[in-house]
């Protein structure tokens, strides 16, 4: 059996840190020990902010609370230009509007240390990321204008699949499928596939 290897997170040289509690603090340190990336230095209050004024570059903002608690330190980042990550309780009380419209992820406290990288490559490229099981309770609390199926053809299309492709996985004509695409594109007022998927994972209709 091979030795366990951690997962690198593209080419960031570390993360600040700050959290409401030490247990989260703790939690949150060992997350992004097994995701590859260090901790440079743990900041509360007004210091925050200043830290991430002044900050080298490559270094992202990470957070652990309550969501309500975090967000505003996830609003600091996005005004300073920098990739936030934020691990909240799943069944927490938010929607995909009340965060910062990029370079951000909100997930699941025990997200796997390779969701992570991956949540965090896509935040570098200006996406916001939700988790799906966040996901499931901002849907349940905000209506969402994609209907079931719009979102398993738009999930099918972010894959990589083409038109045929989708067909074939949801058991539905290629026509079908236009049909669902052309919907989606008029909702999200896209004029492509991947303007659709972006503005889909941006305002959290859809997660990685």
């Amino acid at each position: 059996m091979s030795a366990a290897r951690s997962v690198p997170i593209f080419s960031a040289v570390g993360a600040i840190l700050t959290a409401t509690s030490p247990l989260w603090r703790a939690q949150l340190a060992d997350h992004l020990a097994r995701a590859g990336l260090a901790v440079t230095s743990v900041q509360e209050g007004a210091g925050l902010r200043a830290a991430l004024a002044t900050a080298a570059p490559g270094l992202w903002l990470a957070l652990a609370g309550a969501a309500g608690s975090v967000r505003e330190w996830a609003l600091a980042a996005h005004e300073a230009q920098r990739v936030w990550l934020a691990l909240i309780e799943p069944e927490d009380s938010f929607v995909p509007a009340d965060w910062p419209r990029g370079g951000g992820a909100v997930l699941d406290r025990s997200v796997r240390p390779e969701a992570l990288s991956a949540a965090l490559d896509a935040a570098r490229a200006g996406l916001l990321v939700l988790a799906p099981r966040v996901m499931e309770v901002s849907a349940a609390r905000s209506p969402a204008p994609l209907s079931p199926r719009e979102r398993e053809v738009l999930a099918a299309a972010a894959a990589g699949l083409g038109t045929k492709a989708i067909a074939r996985e949801l058991g539905v004509s290629p026509n079908t499928v236009k049909f669902h695409l052309q919907a989606v594109y008029a909702k999200l007022g896209a004029a492509t596939r991947t303007e659709a998927v972006v503005t889909a994972l941006r305002t959290g209709l859809l997660s990685i």
